[in-house]
């Protein structure tokens, strides 16, 4: 259609997106353009499978949602437009050490963390299939926000969880950090809430007995007994 003409407004909004302005409020931010500009764009980036525009998964109403995110459907097009399309200009001249340097300052926080959720959405359903437990999946924010979320809304159970890709071991304070962020959510207040914890790099001994579920690189951590294993 007429619209891919504009190339370069397609490239703004991705590049945007991709440097972690999912809201319209703050694409529009970021891009000094006002929304009902914007929009045409991004509907026309999902009809052809570039974006996804997910909600919390709390919304009653979701259809009617105005509170959604954008996000970019591939991992390798959100790198591109996160660390290489900003630079390509540097890039073409042969001169590298901006785009160089902030990919090892970034590449973990603005690209593998965010990938890493949706590795531990996978293990969460695998873990929930394994046990029969059929489950919505989602995110949450609004009111604070929350990485994963599974609703198992036969038992009423929420499966809260935080997933941290780091270097160093997950402690209680992650774990009473996930409690209090939950705790604000009123939407979960009629679910008994089953924390769960993605590591990368082990959990310190104070996890022990916690009660929560944890995951270490795919594997569930029993220390001696943790409540609430076997569901």
């Amino acid at each position: 259609g007429s619209e891919f003409r504009n190339l370069s407004s397609y490239n703004t909004y991705l590049k945007a997106i991709a440097n972690g302005h999912r809201t319209m409020e703050k694409i529009t931010g970021a891009v000094q353009a006002p929304s009902e500009e914007i929009l045409p764009y991004l509907k026309k980036l999902i009809e052809i499978g570039m974006l996804e525009r997910v909600i919390p998964i709390t919304e009653k109403r979701p259809e009617k949602s105005r509170n959604g995110q954008y996000i970019i459907s591939d991992n390798f097009l959100s790198l591109w437009f996160r660390f290489v399309y900003p630079y390509r200009n540097s890039i073409i001249r042969m001169e590298n050490d901006s785009a160089v340097q902030d990919l090892r300052d970034h590449f973990i926080d603005a690209h593998v963390a965010f990938i890493f959720e949706s590795v531990c959405r996978e293990e969460l359903k695998r873990y929930l299939r394994e046990r029969n437990i059929a489950a919505e999946y989602g995110k949450y924010w609004g009111n604070g926000e929350i990485d994963l979320i599974a609703l198992d809304k036969k038992h009423h159970v929420a499966y809260v969880c935080e997933c941290k890709y780091r270097s160093k071991p997950i402690g209680i304070s992650e774990l009473n950090s996930l409690m209090q962020k939950a705790k604000a959510v009123k939407e979960l207040n009629d679910y008994e809430i089953q924390y769960c914890l993605f590591s990368v790099s082990g959990f310190n001994d104070d996890m022990k007995d916690c009660g929560a579920i944890l995951f270490n690189d795919g594997e569930i951590v029993i220390f001696d007994r943790c409540e609430g294993i076997d569901l």
